[in-house]
This record gives structure tokens, sequence and C-alpha cells, in this order.
């Protein structure tokens, strides 16, 4: 079955949201791992 056009314009768009959400989660991950190790290097842990 053919989709419409603004079918897929829309899957496109919540393709590109979730891809930005993924995209924001793993840079928060990051900055938090980042700031983890940086305070244990502070601290004299690692």
């Amino acid at each position: 079955m053919a989709k419409s056009g603004r079918t897929k314009q829309k899957e496109a768009d919540l393709e590109y949201n979730v891809a930005k959400q993924v995209e924001k989660m793993i840079r928060y991950i990051q900055n938090t791992c980042v700031n983890i190790l940086n305070s244990n290097i502070i601290r004299g842990t690692i």
C-alpha cells in the first residue's frame, strides 16, 4: 500500500525527533560521566 506524502513526512518528523532525543540523552550521559570522572580526579580517588 502506498503512503501519502503527508504520512511519509510525519514518519520522517517522528524519526528526526526521536534521533534528537537520543542525541540529547547521549550528550547528557557523556557530560555526567565527565563530571563524575573530574570530581573523582579532584578528590584523588582515581
